[in-house]
């Protein structure tokens, strides 16, 4: 169980998660009808750690966590405060950047066509992202200034797919400014 998010960098996380949970796009990719189910999809930090039985995932629990969205702080300035006044009523406004990779399942009919394969996916997270930036700054919801591509898409390398089933994912890194939500 994650602990309530009470600092700015974990609500930063949180209103983040809101703004994916929310997202109609975000939402068909999970199949997920509502923000709850939806926010079930989301991981902070990391993909919960299988059954303690186990050392690893089997290829049916990892086939079963996707799709899911990863969310993290970025490592060079994921995070940063920055002085709004001078003095003694000086007040300071948080900024940094929240990294996420969005993953799913492939489907057999999808992996006999890698290309359209890649332009479905590529217009899957394409409309995400257009509706994170569409919630941005309301009530609730991370204030994000832009959503870059950092690396992908990718489609699970032939060698792993026997361990891991295939999945296409990539990685996203939405830079925010301001007061989160």
């Amino acid at each position: 169980m994650v602990s309530a998010a009470v600092g700015p960098i974990s609500l930063a996380e949180k209103h983040f998660a809101l703004s994916l949970a929310d997202s109609p796009a975000f939402r068909l990719f999970a199949a997920a009808g509502t923000q709850a189910t939806a926010l079930a999809k989301i991981h902070f930090d990391s993909l919960p750690i299988p059954e303690a039985s186990a050392p690893d995932y089997t290829r049916a629990q990892i086939e079963a966590q996707r799709p899911y969205a990863l969310t993290y702080t970025a490592e060079e300035e994921g995070f940063r405060f920055i002085r709004d006044a001078a003095g003694a009523d000086a007040s300071y406004s948080s900024f940094g950047a929240i990294m996420f990779e969005l993953v799913r399942n492939v489907t057999a009919a999808e992996a006999l066509d890698p290309a359209e394969l890649m332009r479905l996916f590529k217009n899957e997270i394409g409309t995400i992202c257009q509706d994170v930036l569409a919630l941005s700054g309301q009530a609730t919801y991370l204030y994000v200034d832009q959503i870059s591509l950092v690396d992908g898409p990718h489609q699970t390398h032939p060698d792993w797919v026997e361990a891991h089933g295939d999945s296409v994912g990539a990685q996203l890194m939405a830079d925010y400014g301001g007061e989160a939500g």
